[in-house]
């Protein structure tokens, strides 16, 4: 809900209605009043009355908008024959979260996750980081708690992503991947394509989000942008996988960090089988997957039936690769 009330609208303020009022030109030395083009023989009292500034469409949807999300439901649950006076949307929803503080439920900061990390690596445990996104989350939802035709409509990415829907497989080996992950990263957002997916979709697939390690889903950019990545991989033997890996791998060797094995590219869910037999013959400590949908499974399978460490990536592999960003 954006923190916006009365009559502002994204990127400022309704104009204010004009004041109409005789202006004095000088022409010639004579000062005489300003007249409305084309209405010179109108009275001045009923040219007042005609002219009106006019609120563009967009502004009237967007502050139509903006009370039917937010100040009309608030209305809903005042008594009736009673106002809420001087209170914004934002002052409500603040004092109703607060009140709900036993449902909250706390996600791992960065700090906490590069910790779990270095003492898997440490002590040679298995741990999996998977990350999920509303390419994992539409996946889920298709034909669960949300129609086939919505999740196309919805996700028509999802191919890029390396999934081509209806699979019931993939489904049930996402779901498989979050429940066995040491931790899982979700969206903090609560747009329908995030958290309006994530909790219905564990919930249907009788995943306890309560039992499960939680952080951001963004963490693979905070521990970059933390200088807990680079940490972490100085001194171990690194493994990549997924189709950005070959320029990857060319930064980190530049930082002196030990790559020992490169698979690329990566195609799709339907090639988890054939990278996990090429994953099996490589030494390594810990793997950095860059895979779409399949970095979430891949992820799992290795820290379960390898017992090693595995990071899901995502995009920050394409954005190291292309030179948007480094290794900190």
């Amino acid at each position: 809900m954006p923190g916006k009330h009365g009559d502002k609208v994204l990127g400022g303020t309704l104009p204010a209605p004009i004041a109409e009022t005789d202006v004095a030109v000088e022409e010639q030395g004579i000062s005489k009043p300003a007249e409305t083009p084309m209405q010179v023989s109108v009275p001045p009292n009923q040219s007042r009355t005609r002219q009106k500034i006019e609120t563009l469409p967009y502004e009237e949807g967007y502050r139509q908008g903006l009370y039917d999300g937010g100040e009309a439901k608030v209305e809903k649950w005042i008594p009736h024959q009673m106002v809420l006076p001087e209170l914004t949307v934002d002052d409500v929803i603040q004092a109703g979260v607060q009140s709900l503080t036993a449902s909250l439920i706390p996600i791992l900061t960065t700090a906490d996750v590069s910790h779990e990390l270095e003492e898997a690596l440490k002590s040679g445990r298995p741990f999996s980081l998977v990350r999920l996104g509303d390419g994992e989350l539409l996946t889920l939802a298709y034909d669960t708690v949300m129609s086939g035709e919505e999740v196309r409509r919805w996700g028509s990415f999802l191919s890029y992503a390396g999934v081509n829907l209806p699979d019931s497989h993939v489904r049930l080996a996402l779901a498989e991947a979050i429940s066995s992950a040491s931790i899982v990263g979700i969206p903090k957002s609560r747009h329908p394509s995030y958290q309006g997916l994530l909790f219905p979709v564990l919930r249907h697939f009788g995943i306890d989000y309560g039992s499960l390690k939680l952080t951001s889903s963004t963490i693979n950019y905070a521990l970059n942008e933390e200088g807990e990545l680079r940490q972490l991989l100085t001194g171990r033997k690194v493994l990549l996988i997924g189709n950005e890996t070959p320029g990857l791998a060319k930064h980190l060797q530049s930082l002196g960090i030990q790559v020992r094995g490169i698979i690329a590219p990566v195609l799709g869910v339907s090639d988890v089988q054939r990278v996990m037999n090429q994953i099996a013959h490589i030494d390594f400590d810990i793997a950095f997957v860059a895979a779409g949908v399949a970095a979430v499974i891949l992820c799992a399978r290795i820290a379960n039936e390898l017992g090693k460490a595995a990071l899901d990536m995502g995009h920050l592999a394409n954005k190291i690769t292309s030179g948007e960003m480094s290794i900190t």
